[in-house]
């Protein structure tokens, strides 16, 4: 597989105008509709109704990528389409499920949601931590289960390590989705997230 010199560039700004989150929630909101699993309504009535899903930064703090309004919901979806991308010919070969694809790039993230709240200033903040779950892919998963997703294996370890080695540590042995969610995350926060 070739990881470069993909032409999938979103726009790359630091603040996204109101439209532009209304376009990024709409297209989201389209390609989730579109899965057919057990549980897929409630993680969509979670994110719409419970969440500032689509309003709120990747990130608050430090040398993190997509820290503006907006920021999360962009990188989930950047990440899906480069995921797409990138996993042409597995989806093609039938290897990957264009709905597993779906569900790891667009919520392998989804426990941020809550993770920051914005101050009558505008500023975002970190929350208070309710529950005391490590890790943002253990976060995801708690709170997939919790909404009622059924999730694969492949999917849970994809979600779960899309920012670790935690399975398979000094064997290299990991799903293809998993390799293919943990690159294309590193791809959207390097290309477009800073």
């Amino acid at each position: 597989m070739k990881y470069n010199n993909h032409p999938y560039r979103p726009f790359q700004p630091n603040k996204l105008n109101t439209v532009e989150m209304h376009c990024t929630q709409e297209e989201f909101l389209n390609i989730l509709s579109g899965v057919h699993r057990q549980g897929i309504i409630n993680v969509i009535h979670y994110l719409v109704d419970q969440t500032p899903f689509f309003t709120c930064p990747n990130a608050v703090a430090g040398d993190h990528h997509h820290k503006w309004e907006g920021g999360l919901a962009q990188h989930c979806l950047g990440v899906y389409k480069y995921m797409l991308e990138v996993g042409k010919e597995l989806i093609d070969s039938g290897k990957l499920s264009p709905e597993s694809i779906a569900i790891v790039g667009l919520l392998h993230d989804i426990s941020k949601a809550n993770k920051y709240e914005k101050l009558p200033s505008g500023q975002w903040i970190h929350r208070r931590k309710p529950l005391h779950w490590d890790g943002d892919g253990r976060r995801s998963i708690k709170l997939l289960d919790m909404l009622g997703l059924e999730l694969t294996l492949e999917e849970r370890e994809a979600i779960l390590c899309h920012m670790h080695d935690e399975i398979g540590k000094g064997t290299g042995k990991h799903s293809l989705l998993h390799t293919l969610v943990r690159r294309c995350d590193r791809m959207d926060a390097g290309r477009n997230g800073r």
